[in-house]
C-alpha cells in the first residue's frame, strides 16, 4: 500500500510507538527523520506477512500541494474511513510516472480510469495541469487512443 502523508518529524515517535519492532520493521528514526526532510520515503513492514506500506511524504510543488488539497474521502473498511486522490489528479500523476519512465502499464491504468469515469472527469482540470507539468502532449496522445 502507498501512503501520500504530511508528516511533521514530531510525529516519528508515536508512529514507533504503535508499531513495534517486534511485529512491525521500521527504519531507524534518523532514516525517517532524512526522509521527510528529503520529502523522500519510507516503508513499515510487518515481520509475519511481510506485509508492506510505503509512506510517501508529499512532494512541496504547486501540483502535490493540490492534489493533496483536492483529495476525496472514501470507505476503507466497514468502520474506517480513508482518502484518495482524485481520479484527474492519478491521471496527472500517471503521466508523469509514463514520462519519466516509458512503463505502459501508466497508461493503461490511464485509459481504464478514461473508461470508469470519463463522464465525470474534469477535464478542463487535467488540461489544465498537463499543460503546467509540460504533458500535454503526452496527454493528447493518450486521449487521441
Amino acid at each position: 500500500m502507498d501512503l501520500v502523508v504530511e508528516m511533521p518529524t514530531d510525529a516519528i515517535d508515536p508512529l514507533s510507538a504503535e508499531f513495534l519492532p517486534k511485529d512491525f520493521y521500521l527504519p531507524p528514526k534518523p532514516v525517517v527523520l532524512s526522509e521527510i526532510e528529503a520529502r523522500g520515503q519510507f516503508n513499515l513492514i510487518h515481520v509475519g506477512s511481510g506485509s508492506k506500506v510505503d509512506f510517501i511524504i508529499r512532494k512541496d510543488r504547486d501540483f502535490s500541494r493540490t492534489e493533496f488539497a483536492r483529495r476525496l474521502r472514501v470507505p476503507f473498511s466497514e468502520n474506517v474511513d480513508t482518502t484518495s486522490a482524485t481520479p484527474e489528479d492519478i491521471i496527472l500523476s500517471k503521466l508523469q510516472y509514463y514520462d519519466s519512465g516509458r512503463f505502459e502499464k501508466h497508461l493503461e491504468d490511464i485509459r481504464g480510469i478514461l473508461r470508469v469515469s470519463a463522464g465525470v472527469l474534469d477535464i478542463d482540470y487535467i488540461d489544465e495541469w498537463a499543460s503546467k507539468l509540460n504533458l500535454a502532449d503526452l496527454w493528447k496522445d493518450v486521449t487521441r487512443d
